[in-house]
């Protein structure tokens, strides 16, 4: 449906005619919108900040109050109920689109943090202005679909209280795009959000690109607010490869797909996009002699030292090329706090660390440490794993994707919405016997 084809009528019909009458369980199933978005006010008590998101459509309109008429616009709740319709299908969910209107596809007034906004996009002839309480509690509010059904992936382009844009660098061409539209675009079919390079997309890593391709056309052009594109979906699917999302499947009654190559194995960097692997943070491997290495025999100590550009908290991991994964810091040898201090090496372990590093198994493997200049909320979940133990290959892919996810919230701490600010570095070994 395009243009004034998608009318909110004309929306609903085609989600309860094409995607739930048409479709059956095992099907995967698209949902993608890009144009205006709005708010107005709750209908159902099931808003903390007593607002409803809303898409305003082709044929949205103006109540004799002067504000949008919620007859016209479709709520959050009506396309969460009907996605509760698609069990058992794959479900992805794009929605370019602001929560309280747009800049350059504008519907409502933008002054300041909301005073307008409000004003204009209530019910009819409300005259109730924003509160900062109310606002606050907005920053706060999940995208415009929660991802909490284990079938769904819900991409938004922003962050609750943001504003989406779309690309001014081509105003002038017929197919404009949203930035983030464009940015999923390109990150898929140019395949530009393979930073390892690897053959695979997954999840984590296009949520990556296409928050940094927002921060960068915000650095460029002129944005009334950031742009934190954002994801709600269940932990185990941030490990998905979305260019095997999008392929075509075998079908009964046509032609097979032809063969595809074989992929490596999945990397830790699909998980924790090499895209933070911006110098910030460097790691290197030593021998008992301090001197730099990557391949140790059986037996052999090794010390990790770690440097950061910026102050903020540490995480240390071995992950093996067999999938496995051990959390070596912080772990039950050390009580000491996480902090590391900006340009400040820091090497594990210590003579008061309480444990050795030693190589006890032939192989090959990455040691990861990730710097968070946030202090995103990890502890409860570090601490489960600060027993040295191994987690295999399944399982340490849940772990990896469970900090990826929380690496990936939106930070509300600061004074406006943005992404949690955190790198990483790689230092690969080798184990000989």
């Amino acid at each position: 449906l395009r243009d004034g084809e998608a009318t909110s009528a004309a929306i609903l019909a085609a989600i309860d005619d094409w995607l739930i009458a048409g479709t059956k369980p095992g099907d995967r199933v698209l949902f993608f919108y890009s144009g205006h978005g709005a708010y107005t006010r709750d209908d159902d008590g099931d808003e903390a900040d007593g607002l409803d998101e809303t898409l305003a459509p082709a044929d949205v309109r103006y109540g004799p109050g002067g504000g949008l008429d919620p007859a016209f616009m479709i709520r959050d709740d009506a396309l969460g109920r009907r996605l509760a319709e698609l069990r058992g299908r794959d479900v992805m969910v794009i929605v370019d689109s602001c929560h309280s209107g747009t800049v350059t596809r504008a519907l409502l007034s933008t002054g300041g943090w909301g005073r307008a906004m409000v004003r204009s996009a209530l019910a009819p002839g409300s005259r109730r202005v924003m509160t900062r309480s109310v606002f606050d509690a907005m920053r706060s509010a999940p995208a415009f679909v929660e991802g909490k059904r284990p079938n769904v992936m819900a991409w938004s382009a922003v962050a609750a209280s943001e504003l989406s844009h779309a690309d001014l660098r081509f105003a002038r061409d017929e197919d404009v795009r949203g930035v983030f539209t464009g940015a999923f675009a390109r990150g898929l079919l140019e395949r530009a959000a393979d930073a390892d390079g690897n053959g695979r997309i997954t999840v984590a890593e296009l949520h990556a690109f296409v928050r940094a391709e927002a921060a960068r056309y915000c650095r460029e052009q002129v944005c009334r607010t950031a742009m934190t594109p954002t994801l709600e979906a269940p932990v185990a699917a941030l490990a998905r490869d979305l260019l095997a999302w999008g392929a075509r499947r075998a079908r009964a009654d046509g032609p097979s797909e032809p063969a595809t190559k074989a992929k490596p194995p999945p990397a830790p960097t699909d998980l924790l996009p090499a895209s933070h692997d911006n110098g910030a943070v460097r790691i290197t491997l030593l021998d008992e002699a301090r001197k730099a290495r990557s391949r140790f025999r059986l037996g052999e100590e090794l010390k990790i030292r770690v440097t950061s550009d910026r102050p903020g908290w540490l995480i240390v991991l071995d992950v093996r090329d067999d999938g496995s994964v051990t959390q070596l810091f912080p772990s039950l040898c050390t009580f000491s706090a996480r902090n590391i201090r900006a340009r400040a090496p820091l090497t594990l372990p210590t003579p008061r660390y309480g444990c050795t590093f030693t190589a006890t198994k032939p192989g090959r493997g990455q040691i990861l440490a990730i710097v968070t200049e946030d202090n995103v909320p990890l502890d409860a979940l570090l601490a489960r794993h600060r027993d040295l133990a191994v987690e295999k290959a399944e399982e340490g892919r849940a772990y990896l994707a469970a900090i990826a996810a929380r690496l990936m919230a939106v930070w509300t701490a600061a004074p406006r919405n943005r992404p949690a600010r955190w790198s990483l570095a790689l230092a690969p070994y080798e184990i000989t016997p």
